[in-house]
């Protein structure tokens, strides 16, 4: 095995020297470093000419290649002849094409105008939505205000009947003092002998 094959740990080479004879035994450890360099450069030589071969074969392509001016004028041909063939197709129309423009038009106004009147639509309905929306806090609000009132009304008839109780209590104590005046009285006319 050669230095090189060692210090890479590869199998040293078997090319055959380039007159075709067997590779002979290096006498020595110069011969057959010059014998491993021989072998690496013959090796690079290919390597550089299989590259230069790829890097012509893909020089020879972008060649053929169309350039950006070429490409940029096949892009505006064709563009004009889709326009060209739109305009045949709009011309061979004729009346139904002018037709068409002004139907279009007038679905396009109906169209405006059916998209104002949602809007408006939309707007009234939202203001009614608020004014529902106020007039459903003040109903609440007011039914709020009643029931407070139902309950001083409940509280007025609660005072009122105990006010009621006591004047019948007062009533039925002023019947007893006037008993009692009116028995005393008698009393008191009876023994003054009247």
């Amino acid at each position: 095995m050669s230095d090189l094959a060692q210090d890479h740990g590869g199998p040293a080479p078997r090319e055959r020297p380039q007159g075709g004879a067997e590779p002979r035994e290096a006498a020595g450890p110069e011969e057959r470093w010059i014998a491993d360099r021989a072998y690496v450069d013959a090796k690079a030589e290919a390597t550089r000419a299989q590259n230069d071969a790829r890097f012509a074969e893909i020089l020879a392509r972008l060649d053929r290649m169309p350039s950006n001016w070429s490409m940029a004028g096949m892009i505006a041909a064709a563009t004009a002849t889709i326009f060209g063939g739109l305009l045949g197709v709009l011309a061979f129309g004729g009346d139904r094409f002018d037709g068409g423009v002004q139907a279009a038009s007038a679905s396009i106004r109906q169209a405006i105008e059916a998209s104002i009147e949602a809007e408006d639509a939309k707007k009234t309905a939202e203001e009614n939505a608020r004014r529902a929306e106020e007039n459903a806090q003040r109903v609440a609000e007011n039914v709020l205000r009643a029931e407070e009132n139902a309950q001083r009304v409940a509280e007025n008839v609660r005072r009122a009947e105990e006010n009621a109780q006591r004047a019948e209590e007062n009533a039925r104590k002023m019947d007893k003092i006037q008993r009692d005046l009116d028995t005393l009285i008698e009393l008191v006319r009876g023994r003054s002998g009247g």
